[in-house]
């Protein structure tokens, strides 16, 4: 058996989704004759049922929107555009699950059958530039999760959370559908792994010139880590001072870095480096 009619034997196919217009039975006859896949043209409305693995879909760049519902289908899990210019979101394209080539207007017959034989051999035949960015803009730093959240348990978790929003022991039993005691169990649990400071505004400098003494500041951190991991701030101004809870959750910084910070004396922030000690 011959190279074409071992590429057949393998039940690789190409199917051009559109039209049956000469110009895709042209483009059919010549993907076929040169690559030696069978190769067919069907409208989009007619590809139902199931379709072999190894099948790959060619669209045209002027059916993106198309080619979306397609993917979303799960009929093929290869395609690739055609006829595709500089006018073409290639990001989203890139983006999109499934999409293994982009073949623009002015690429040759050897570029088409050259991709087409690279997909089906597993590889990608996308613009190099657009998968630097692709792959710029998608990857990121992974950073460890701190030590206490991963020895939290779910519930434990899911109590925390609904703790740092303000909901009472009795709203958090109603949510999670358990009893107080149970809910009780789980802040005691909580408490027990990790560390929890609570300065109150009495002894604020700050505070007390301003005859406002009423209110705390409460943080939570890695006992293991020193990873700041939430707090709470009831008070005058506390809507300015949670602010930076919020960056130090955000920024994976740990107590230490706030107690460092330079905190101007008297300020109602110095409290927040108080906790953190």
């Amino acid at each position: 058996m011959g190279d074409e009619g071992s590429q057949v034997a393998l039940g690789r196919s190409v199917i051009i989704v559109g039209t049956g217009s000469l110009q895709n039975k042209l483009l059919a006859n010549l993907i076929e004759q040169r690559t030696g896949y069978a190769c067919s043209t069907r409208p989009a409305d007619q590809l139902n049922g199931f379709l072999p693995a190894t099948s790959l879909a060619l669209i045209d760049a002027a059916e993106f929107a198309r080619m979306q519902a397609l993917r979303a289908s799960g009929l093929f899990q290869s395609i690739a555009l055609i006829n595709a210019d500089e006018q073409l979101p290639l990001e989203l394209v890139v983006a999109c699950p499934g999409v293994k080539g982009v073949f623009f207007t002015e690429s040759s017959e050897d570029t088409l059958v050259k991709g087409i034989e690279a997909i089906f051999r597993g590889e990608y035949w996308l613009p190099r530039r657009l998968l630097c960015a692709h792959l710029e803009r998608t990857r990121t730093v992974q950073r460890p999760a701190p030590l206490a959240a991963t020895l939290l348990t779910r519930k434990e978790l899911e109590t925390l959370r609904l703790l740092a929003t303000g909901n009472s022991t009795g709203d958090i039993a109603h949510e999670l559908k358990v009893s107080p005691h149970t809910v009780k169990t789980h802040l005691y649990n909580l408490f027990r792994k990790i560390r929890v400071t609570k300065v109150p505004f009495s002894a604020s400098a700050k505070a007390l010139i301003n005859d406002q003494p009423q209110g705390f500041v409460k943080l939570l951190s890695d006992p293991a880590t020193g990873v700041v991991l939430g707090g709470s701030i009831v008070g005058r101004h506390a809507a300015e001072l949670i602010s930076v809870i919020a960056l130090a959750v955000t920024c994976n910084l740990k107590v230490t870095d706030i107690v460092e910070s330079v905190l101007v004396h008297p300020t109602l922030s110095e409290a927040l480096a108080d906790a953190a000690e």
